[in-house]
């Protein structure tokens, strides 16, 4: 997280504040200067999903919109040393003081978009999941892939049989496929998939680039991820017109089509930015996010 945000400032995109770097799982949210006016957001560092995240608009004291319910300092404080991990920081909060914004997750391969996971409802009941490609039609209704099944294919056909059956019971992180996903407003998806582009073409290899839209109106980019879900599951599945068959390894052939020299990361490693090129260590990288 803290690599990405420093690449990501650097180069000039928006990422929430960064406020506070701390090791001090027992007692560092005490070196946190005064709240900003639109709250914070608390993470623990190498968890995944929404572990370890606090997210509270009206600070300590207020409702943590993840799970609806108050929490103090030292309840944040205690459920941070409980997860286990051993750095956190402290991000400005940028969305709606209500409601948790949307988030888009891009699958990008050197500035070709593979397609995007649409997450909406978030800290609710009804948290669902979509999966669409870049002109916003749906790619998951045969549902979920598991890499690594055996491939069969379809009866008196060339075609991979797809099994819809099983794949439509197949879950991403535990979150319900969307019945609906109503196309965002047309300016806010082209900026998104323009603000992916060009961070993908900073990157080269392929990176699943994941943002949101701020409660002013501009695109943040909040985590940039090598590995999507580790490779377990994807739900991706387009049709190939010209073999007439529905191609469930569609983003694997992006990821083959650019892996260039490295197959292994999906593309070909670009010059490492001079910003990382600094310390290394955490707060040496803290210090020089929070000076730029």
């Amino acid at each position: 997280k803290i690599v990405a945000k420093l690449f990501l400032q650097d180069a000039g995109f928006n990422v929430p504040e960064l406020l506070l770097c701390s090791e001090d799982m027992a007692d560092g949210l005490s070196s946190l200067g005064a709240t900003p006016a639109g709250g914070i957001v608390v993470k623990a560092l190498g968890l995944h999903s929404d572990a370890g995240v606090y997210v509270l608009p009206n600070g300590f004291g207020g409702t943590e919109l993840l799970s609806g319910t108050t929490m103090t300092m030292a309840d944040v404080q205690a459920a941070l040393a409980a997860t286990g991990a051993t750095k956190f920081i402290v991000e400005a909060y940028v969305g709606s003081p209500t409601v948790l914004p949307d988030e888009f997750k891009y699958h990008m391969f050197d500035g070709t978009v593979g397609s995007i996971v649409y997450t909406t409802n978030r800290g609710s009941e009804c948290e669902c999941f979509a999966e669409l490609d870049e002109n916003w039609n749906r790619v998951d209704t045969t549902g979920c892939i598991r890499p690594g099944d055996h491939e069969e294919l379809a009866g008196g056909s060339t075609c991979a049989a797809i099994g819809m059956q099983s794949g439509l019971s197949v879950t991403m992180k535990g979150l319900d496929m969307c019945t609906n996903a109503p196309p965002p407003d047309p300016s806010l998806l082209t900026s998104l998939t323009a603000t992916a582009t060009q961070v993908s073409e900073l990157i080269g290899v392929y990176m699943r680039i994941d943002m949101y839209e701020g409660a002013d109106g501009n695109v943040y980019v909040g985590e940039l991820t090598p590995n999507h879900t580790n490779g377990r599951v994807h739900c991706t599945v387009k049709m190939d017109f010209a073999a007439g068959c529905l191609d469930a390894c569609y983003l694997g052939k992006l990821w083959a089509q650019n892996a260039g020299d490295s197959m292994l990361h999906g593309g070909s490693a670009l010059a490492e930015p001079s910003v990382l090129t600094g310390g290394s260590d955490f707060s040496s990288m803290c210090a020089t996010i929070m000076a730029l």
